[in-house]
C-alpha cells in the first residue's frame, strides 16, 4: 500500500479498522468498511487504506446538518485555538477552514474579522447568521484566495486530507507573510493509540484519512516556523468516567463487533446517543495536539 502523501511503498499495516458507524458526527444507517491502518516508514505518516475518491466523501458530507458541528458545550479544542490566537495576534482577518456553524469563530473578540470555508450548506447558513463571511466550500479553493489572512485556523481538519503536506501548503498560501496557521488534530504517537492501533476511537470516522504527529509536522512544515506545540486530551473526564471509558475501550478493543451490537441495542432503547458514542476513548489521554505555525 503506497503512502498517499510521499507515494513510498515502504509501508507496514498496523492493524484493521472496524467498520465505521459515524460520519462527521452523524450516525450512519449502514456501517461502512473501515479498512486498515498503515504507517509509512519514509515520511512517518499514518494513514487509512483504502482512501476513496473525493466525490465519495463529498456525498456523505452533503447529508450532514449544522447541528452535527454545533453543540451547547464549548469544545475544549476550540478554546485552545481561540486562546492561542489571542496570545499571538491582537486582531485582523481570520479564516477558519471547515468552520461548521461558526462556533469557533464566535469565541473571537471583536478585533478579529471572521471568515470561513465550509462544505455543508446547512452549516454555512448558521455560520453566516453569526457574522461569518463564507469565502468557499472546500479547502482546495485556498490557493485561489491568495495571502489575505492574518491567521488561518484548521481545527480537526488536516486528517481529512489524503496529502497533508499539500494541505499545509494550501493553508499557508492564504496566510500573509508573518501570519499564523493554527491547527489541531489527533496524535498517533499517543500511548493509547499505539496500544489500540486500528481500534483507536479517532480512526473510526471514515472521513479521517491521514494522521500526522508533532514529529511529522516539524519534519515537513515548509515555509514556516513552529512557534508552539501542546498535547491535550479531547475532552475532560472525571476519574469515574475514565474508569467506565476504559472498561468500554477494552471491550471495544477485544471484541469491536460485540461492542457495536451493544451500542445498537442501547440506541434502540434510549434513542440517539450523545455525539461520538462509538468507539470509546475520547478524553482518556492526551491523544491530540495543537500547533502554532508562523509563515516566513
Amino acid at each position: 500500500m503506497a503512502c498517499p502523501d510521499c507515494r513510498s511503498e515502504n509501508t507496514r499495516a498496523i492493524g484493521p479498522i472496524p467498520p465505521a458507524s459515524v460520519f462527521a458526527g452523524h450516525p450512519l444507517e449502514k456501517s461502512l468498511p473501515g479498512g486498515v491502518l498503515v504507517k509509512c516508514s519514509d515520511c512517518q505518516l499514518t494513514f487509512r487504506a483504502p482512501i476513496y475518491e473525493p466525490s465519495y466523501y463529498d456525498k456523505l458530507y452533503a447529508t450532514a446538518s449544522a447541528t452535527e458541528w454545533d453543540h451547547d458545550e464549548v469544545r475544549f479544542d476550540h478554546q485552545l485555538i481561540a486562546a492561542a490566537l489571542h496570545e499571538h495576534l491582537d486582531g485582523g482577518d481570520v479564516l477558519d477552514i471547515g468552520c461548521g456553524a461558526g462556533a469557533l469563530l464566535a469565541q473571537l473578540t471583536k478585533q478579529f474579522r471572521r471568515f470561513g470555508i465550509e462544505i455543508s450548506e446547512d452549516a454555512r447558513r448558521v455560520a453566516e447568521s453569526r457574522a461569518v463571511e463564507i469565502v468557499g466550500a472546500k479547502f482546495e479553493e485556498l490557493p485561489s484566495i491568495g495571502p489575505r489572512f492574518d491567521a488561518v485556523l484548521a481545527c480537526d481538519v488536516i486528517e481529512h486530507h489524503p496529502r497533508p503536506r499539500e494541505f499545509l501548503a494550501q493553508c499557508l498560501s492564504a496566510v500573509k507573510p508573518g501570519g499564523l496557521l493554527l491547527l489541531t488534530t489527533g496524535n498517533p504517537d499517543a500511548a493509547l493509540w499505539r496500544f489500540a492501533r486500528g481500534n483507536f476511537w479517532y480512526c473510526q470516522f471514515i472521513e479521517h484519512l491521514t494522521f500526522i504527529t508533532p514529529r511529522w509536522l516539524r519534519m515537513h512544515a515548509q515555509g514556516c516556523s513552529v512557534v508552539a506545540i501542546r498535547k491535550f486530551a479531547y475532552g475532560k473526564l472525571t476519574a469515574v468516567q475514565k474508569l467506565k471509558t476504559l472498561a468500554r475501550l477494552l471491550h471495544y478493543h477485544v471484541a469491536p463487533k460485540s461492542y457495536a451490537r451493544r451500542v445498537a441495542r442501547i440506541r434502540r432503547w434510549q434513542g440517539p446517543l450523545p455525539y461520538c458514542p462509538n468507539p470509546p476513548g475520547m478524553g482518556m489521554t492526551r491523544d491530540h495536539f495543537i500547533a502554532v505555525l508562523r509563515k516566513r
